[in-house]
């Protein structure tokens, strides 16, 4: 944000845009090996600005809102079926980073355009019981986080690196639409509180209740099978879980004229002046 603000100041007679977001999220990770799929896609929406710092140069920044799902029903392995494990969690993120359009989208009209930053999201996995009611898992801690000390609470705020590419058209000289493609990489494998092995089961139910024994073993949902012993796996911390925004995105540009290394296109009606940076300070 500090980075997004000092060069929209410094570069205030440059065009910015106001950006709005729609469209799905998706989940990769122990619960769901695809990285899109339409049966669990959920929605995503969101604000963002960007400020041009060069021609086809820009630094960006968004909050952005998604929910994103997981359910072992649609694995294909028969043993991750009768696992029976599912989760939701609602993402809040704040990324800030840099665009680049491979072409002048002045002189074109239209541009490809990729993208990579550094963000903060916050999540929190949950599940609901027969009545509807929503339980967080955290608290449950279903893998013994915290009774162990190899397993640590995890964190429900924590970084991530979002990186993607998109399409962009000039509808005309204040608005731009198109589609973008984002993936979000994280430091983190409990996006879906699924990471290791389970735990203990007295270890736990003594330590957490009955509720988190429950939580963590729901394959006697689906066939009469014992709890199984502690340290059997119930995930694999091999590799993080991701998740995927693919949006719609509407810009509504402002400012100053935009830099550009031509001479502006049909729809913009301007001959736009040419730079590749900052105008220099005069005092």
């Amino acid at each position: 944000m500090i980075l997004f603000l000092s060069v929209s100041c410094l570069c205030a007679a440059q065009q910015s845009t106001l950006d709005f977001y729609g469209g799905l999220a998706n989940y990769q990770g122990d619960l769901q090996a695809k990285r899109y799929t339409f049966k669990l896609a959920k929605p995503a929406f969101g604000l963002g600005a960007s400020h041009q710092i060069g021609a086809q140069l820009s630094v960006r920044a968004a909050l952005l809102f998604a929910q994103v799902e997981g359910d072992d029903k649609f694995q294909k392995n028969a043993d991750l079926k009768l696992r029976n494990l599912r989760f939701y969690s609602n993402i809040t993120e704040f990324h800030v980073g840099l665009q680049y359009m491979l072409m002048d989208i002045y002189a074109k009209k239209y541009s490809p355009y990729i993208f990579a930053g550094m963000g903060v999201f916050k999540f929190d996995p949950y599940i609901y019981d027969k009545n509807d009611n929503k339980i967080y898992l955290r608290p449950l801690t279903t893998e013994g986080q915290g009774l162990y000390p190899n397993k640590k609470i995890y964190k429900t705020t924590q970084l991530n690196i979002p990186f993607g590419a998109g399409f962009k058209y000039s509808v005309n000289e204040n608005f731009d639409m198109g589609i973008e493609l984002g993936a979000r990489k994280l430091f983190t494998d409990y996006l879906d509180d699924v990471s290791t092995s389970y735990s203990d089961y007295f270890t736990l139910k003594f330590a957490r209740g009955q509720m988190a024994t429950d939580y963590a073993f729901r394959a006697d949902e689906v066939q009469p099978l014992p709890y199984p012993a502690g340290g059997t796996k119930r995930g694999s911390p091999r590799y993080k879980d991701w998740y995927y925004l693919t949006t719609i995105t509407v810009s509504y540009k402002f400012g100053g004229e935009p830099l550009t290394a031509g001479s502006g296109n049909g729809s913009v009606g301007k001959k736009y002046r040419k730079g590749a940076g900052c105008p220099r300070m005069k005092f």
